[in-house]
């Protein structure tokens, strides 16, 4: 969920009401359709998928995410992507909790 944060500026599971929002959770219904999704690459989605999977047998464990060809790519990098840094780091500051 931190990561879906990061990137989009809102959680996952959203609703009106927290019993909406609670439902959500249960259903596991989420989207990358807002616009804070268009520049977020496809390998980054799909690792949040699977972070987020429903069925636990299924979900990643800490090794597989590590091993993410999403989390390679960036943590084997030496040059940060600054546009995308900053747009977390905004999303950070800006996301509230009501």
């Amino acid at each position: 969920m931190i990561l879906y944060v990061l990137l989009s500026g809102s959680p996952p599971f959203n609703g009106r009401s927290d019993k909406i929002i609670m439902e959500n959770v249960a259903k596991g219904n989420y989207s990358f359709d807002s616009s804070e999704w268009k520049d977020v690459s496809n390998l980054a989605k799909d690792f949040i998928r699977k972070l987020l999977e429903m069925d636990p047998s299924k979900r990643y464990s800490a090794e597989q995410a590590i091993n993410d060809p999403w989390m390679k790519k960036y943590t084997n990098e030496k040059v940060v992507d600054v546009p995308l840094m900053r747009t977390a780091l905004t999303n950070m500051k800006n996301f509230r909790v009501s």
